[in-house]
């Protein structure tokens, strides 16, 4: 997130180690700097705001889910262990060891039953970690008929599998705990726990969802993974079983490896990177007709993952791996008749707008 320094551009040229690009990126992903980029990007992926348009967290609890996020980074937490503590995580949410819980505070949605925010729980954590918008259409109406052509996947589930997600969450708790006092009572932090009852009840008909009814005879959801199966196991509470299932899933390490890709490379290599369509993915596969494979490139994809699971979710050897690779390196000169088709090809570096901190401070050095 900085430029160079212009001695730091000259020692760099007149250096005539074969090897001193490699050792430039080991330098830079150790600095604080990198830990300051990386922190305001995950923040910045999980919508982490003072006053949010669903909720306030105020400045207090913004601030503590920023300096958790920054210990994360700057200690290389493995992604697992971030993905757990935020899913799962109880604690005080002004508290900056605690800072994580915040991520369930930002998954309120206001004016509804309280399915309403377990819904939105289910689907910020399948957009954050799984990279699948597709459970927000989900858990208004099943897939066939409205994600035909959108979503091969989705259009052959359910809305009660969708439902089985957002169970996951209907024990979460979150207390307000007032802050401030007259004339701003209104101030208040929030603390985040696990009720031991609790369910997904099939029973509204207000909101900002559709309305809920029986279905099959059931009038209530019980927690299921609807991404390969699975639920709670003995000695887990719901949001720890979820945590569970969302790392050991192969769409957990897609999602964040493509994340990455995209900010890295300008172009995702699944794009929009929360469009994955689960049942597009296979590069073996054979598409039904109308359907084509939805990564540019499978094989990578596949091939980053694994390694990504195989490095312990390592994020700063994900960065260095793909900042060190030869298709980073390219020139964003195209020396043809540049085509748009070629864009998924990555066949030169696409040139990246600065991010507007990156604009400030490169103005000021």
């Amino acid at each position: 997130g900085r430029i160079p320094a212009p001695e730091d551009v000259t020692q760099f040229l007149a250096d005539t180690n074969p090897n001193k690009r490699d050792l430039l990126v080991d330098r830079l992903v150790q600095t604080s700097e990198y830990i300051d980029k990386w922190t305001m990007f995950f923040g910045d992926l999980y919508k982490n705001s003072a006053f949010a348009t669903n909720i306030n967290l105020f400045r207090g609890g913004r601030d503590a889910f920023y300096y958790y996020l920054k210990d994360a980074i700057g200690s290389n937490r493995g992604y697992d262990q971030i993905a757990t503590d935020l899913i799962a995580g109880n604690g005080d949410g002004f508290n900056p060891a605690e800072g994580y819980v915040n991520y369930n505070v930002l998954g309120h949605v206001p004016m509804g039953p309280a399915q309403d925010v377990m819904d939105g729980l289910a689907v910020k954590v399948t957009n954050d970690f799984l990279g699948i918008s597709a459970t927000d259409c989900l858990l208004c109406h099943n897939g066939r008929g409205h994600l035909d052509a959108v979503n091969l996947w989705g259009s052959t589930r359910t809305r009660f599998e969708a439902w089985g997600m957002s169970a996951f969450f209907a024990r979460s708790a979150k207390r307000a705990v007032q802050m401030g006092s007259p004339p701003t009572t209104n101030f208040v932090k929030y603390v985040v726990s696990e009720n031991l009852t609790g369910e997904y009840n099939l029973n509204t008909n207000f909101g900002n969802r559709q309305t809920r009814a029986a279905t099959n005879g059931k009038t209530s959801v019980t927690p299921e993974y609807m991404f390969g199966g699975g639920a709670v196991q003995a000695g887990e509470n719901r949001r720890q079983s979820l945590a569970r299932l969302i790392i050991k899933d192969p769409q957990f390490a897609r999602a964040a490896v493509n994340y990455i890709w995209e900010k890295l490379m300008v172009e995702g290599l699944v794009s929009p990177s929360n469009t994955f369509d689960l049942a597009r993915l296979d590069p073996n596969a054979k598409m039904p007709e109308g359907w084509s494979l939805q990564p540019a490139n499978g094989e990578l994809l596949e091939a980053l993952a694994q390694d990504f699971r195989q490095k312990g979710f390592d994020l700063r050897n994900l960065i260095t791996t793909i900042v060190k690779s030869s298709t980073y390196q390219l020139s964003s000169r195209y020396d043809g008749d540049w085509k748009l088709e070629y864009v998924p090809y990555f066949a030169r570096k696409y040139v990246r707008r600065l991010d507007a901190e990156e604009v400030h401070d490169a103005i000021v050095k």
